[in-house]
C-alpha cells in the first residue's frame, strides 16, 4: 500500500486523467445499508457497533467528508484479504472496482481493521503503521509524524466497520455470511479499541450520547 500512494501522492493527474477517481463513500448506499443491518442482526452486536451506527446512519455524509480528508493518492478502496494475492513475493490487488482517491491511511485502516485477527492487530498495529510511513518517506511522499497518523488511523478505521457491516447485511451477495460475520466482529472490535465513534463526534462536532 505504501508503494501504491507514494506513486500517486499529491499527483496533479487527480485534475487530469484521473479526475475520474473521486472520493470514497460519496453516496446514500452505506448509511442505508448499515440501517438494514441495524434491523437484521443489530441484536446480536456489542455497544460499540451500535455506537458507530448511531453515528454513520445519522450523519453519513458528514462522516463521509471526514474520512476523505487529507492529502490525496490512488486509493484501492477495497484491500481486504480476499482481494490480495502473491505473485513470487510481490502482493498484489484484486478487483479494483471501488478504486478511488483520498487519504493514504485509509487503505491502510481498512485493511488493518477488516482483515488482521484482533490479537495480532493489538499486538502489531502502531508497528505497522510506522513502517507504512517509512517506506512512505523512503519512496519521496511526505509522511506526516507517526502521533498524527496515530490519531488519524484511528479514526479511518471507521472505514473498515462501515465496509464489514455494510457486507454483512447483504448477506451472501458480496461475501458468504460467515466471512462477514467475522469481518464484522474483526471491526467492531477495532472501533472499540481505537474509539473511532467518540473521536468522530468530536471531529463532526456532535453531542455525545448519554
Amino acid at each position: 500500500l505504501a508503494k501504491l500512494h507514494a506513486a500517486f501522492w499529491g499527483s496533479p493527474r487527480f485534475d487530469a486523467d484521473l479526475a475520474w477517481a473521486e472520493a470514497p463513500m460519496h453516496s446514500d448506499m452505506g448509511p442505508d445499508l448499515v440501517a438494514a443491518g441495524v434491523e437484521s442482526f443489530g441484536a446480536d452486536q456489542p455497544e460499540a457497533f451500535h455506537e458507530m451506527a448511531r453515528v454513520y446512519v445519522e450523519h453519513g455524509a458528514a462522516v463521509a467528508r471526514r474520512l476523505a480528508l487529507g492529502p490525496a493518492t490512488l486509493l484501492h478502496g477495497d484491500p481486504h484479504l480476499g482481494n490480495l494475492f502473491l505473485d513470487g513475493d510481490e502482493v498484489g490487488f484484486l478487483d479494483w472496482a471501488c478504486v478511488c482517491h483520498g487519504p493514504g491511511l485509509r487503505d491502510v485502516a481498512y485493511f488493518l481493521g477488516n482483515s488482521v485477527e484482533t490479537e495480532l492487530r493489538r499486538a502489531e498495529e502502531r508497528a505497522f503503521l510506522a513502517h507504512y510511513l517509512d517506506v512512505l518517506g523512503r519512496a519521496g511522499a511526505p509522511a506526516p509524524d507517526l502521533d498524527d497518523a496515530w490519531r488519524e488511523y484511528r479514526v479511518l478505521v471507521a472505514s473498515a466497520w462501515i465496509a464489514a457491516a455494510a457486507t454483512y447485511a447483504v448477506g451472501d451477495r458480496m461475501q458468504s455470511a460467515e466471512v462477514g460475520r467475522r469481518g464484522v466482529e474483526r471491526a467492531n472490535a477495532a472501533v472499540a479499541d481505537l474509539d473511532t465513534a467518540r473521536l468522530l463526534r468530536d471531529d463532526l462536532g456532535l453531542d455525545r450520547p448519554e
